[in-house]
């Protein structure tokens, strides 16, 4: 079976996908004077009892303004007795400047537990499931993120099990790939 998307949805095969163009997932920042900067990609998920509804927010963005997110809902008003809802990423690639400190998450979501491919509980109770890509300098410094989404699965899915039967919903972004990029010069841009 398939979750309608409250949305623009369109049929693909046997499920019904919400597809995107507005995730604006190549983000540049660049400051100067060891200036902080700071580059991100974010999908979320969380579990919208109230409204029987998933609410899946993307943003991209940099520490130069505030961003811009963007709200899909997967209705789940049909479904009786849920008992898994879950979400996945996929990418055929991704990497990061490693692990270093001082991230809120990322640089890719492996960094904070998160495998391409596999499925993860959305949290009940309003507990939101992220899968983020960050690039970030505190001062004079270079770092960059990247990541090529999947062209043989959904860029993002979920799962939920329910009376109904294992039901899915699917999204495919219209950009192939992401970067964050964040450069801080230690004077000013030569």
């Amino acid at each position: 079976m398939v979750l309608p998307a409250c949305g623009h949805v369109q049929r693909h095969g046997s499920l019904e996908w919400w597809y995107r163009a507005d995730w604006e997932h190549i983000q540049t920042r660049t400051t100067t004077f060891g200036a902080a900067a700071e580059a991100f990609a974010k999908v979320s998920f969380t579990n919208d009892t109230a409204n029987d509804r998933i609410d899946v927010s993307y943003v991209g963005g940099t520490n130069a303004a505030v961003a811009t997110v963007y709200h899909t809902y997967i209705d789940t008003s049909g479904c009786t007795n849920i008992t898994s809802m879950q979400c996945q990423y996929n990418v055929n690639s991704q990497s990061g400047p490693g692990s270093p400190s001082g991230y809120p998450y990322g640089p890719t979501p492996v960094d904070d537990g998160y495998a391409s491919g596999t499925y993860y509980d959305i949290p009940s109770g309003g507990g939101v499931r992220a899968f983020g890509w960050m690039a970030r300098v505190a001062s004079a410094g270079l770092a960059q993120t990247t990541f090529s989404l999947n062209t043989a699965d959904p860029d993002f899915r979920i799962k939920v099990v329910c009376d109904e039967g294992t039901l899915y919903s699917t999204c495919e972004f219209t950009q192939g790939s992401g970067s964050c990029y964040a450069r801080s010069y230690a004077g000013e841009i030569p």
